[in-house]
């Protein structure tokens, strides 16, 4: 799967070498040499595949969505949001909204610069207790509000708890129905809640790997 160039302008041994000498390493400098094209084949084909996915992804169109008001969701937390916080959820709003410019000083006026948009593709770091909930809400909030539904998955299912008890009340007050899915979900509730998901009733879903 390694083109010849390649291989020799690193000074990479081939993989039949490389397979031989991880295992039954002729000398120090053989096992070296394995680890290092073993190394550089994996790099190679994350880098190669992450490459795929990007363009993949870039081909597809993303919603167009106007940017919102969020004074509705943060004005209903306990606390007043970090620098960092506004930031982030600032640039969160220019990578959703970035097909979009105010056309005047109305708000409700947008003109299109563009028919496509790039996914946004965005992690956010932070220790626990930094804030990377409300700005995975406030993502959240934007595509609601646009009139588009929404799903926060989250590893495990107390996660899915506490994230339900945290923000269901803060969408709710908003006007933003918010329901529970994970695969302990009882049958009959589950089928309640899709039932509402296919019709559009519920905008705002939380959950699990189930969803």
């Amino acid at each position: 799967h390694l083109p010849e160039k390649i291989r020799l302008e690193n000074g990479l041994c081939t993989l039949a070498y490389a397979l031989k000498n991880i295992h039954f390493p002729e000398s120090n400098d053989a096992l070296e040499r394995a680890m290092r094209r073993l190394t550089f084949d994996e790099l190679f084909l994350f880098a190669l595949s992450a490459s795929q996915i990007k363009t993949v992804s870039y081909a597809n169109l993303a919603p167009k969505m106007r940017e919102v008001d969020l004074s509705p969701l943060l004005s209903q937390m306990p606390y007043e949001l970090t620098d960092a916080q506004k930031r982030t959820i600032s640039e969160i709003q220019g990578d959703m909204c970035a097909n979009f410019a105010s056309s005047s000083s109305n708000s409700d006026k947008y003109i299109p610069l563009e028919f496509t948009i790039k996914p946004m593709n965005r992690i956010i770091v932070g220790d626990v207790g930094s804030g990377k909930t409300i700005c995975a809400a406030s993502s959240a909030f934007i595509a609601c509000k646009n009139g588009y539904q929404c799903a926060l998955m989250v590893p495990t299912e107390i996660l899915a708890f506490q994230h339900i008890e945290d923000l269901k009340p803060l969408f709710e007050n908003a006007g933003i129905s918010c329901e529970l899915l994970t695969g302990s979900t009882p049958a009959k509730a589950k089928k309640e809640t899709l039932s509402r998901l296919k019709s559009g009733e519920t905008s705002f879903v939380i959950g699990t790997h189930a969803l």
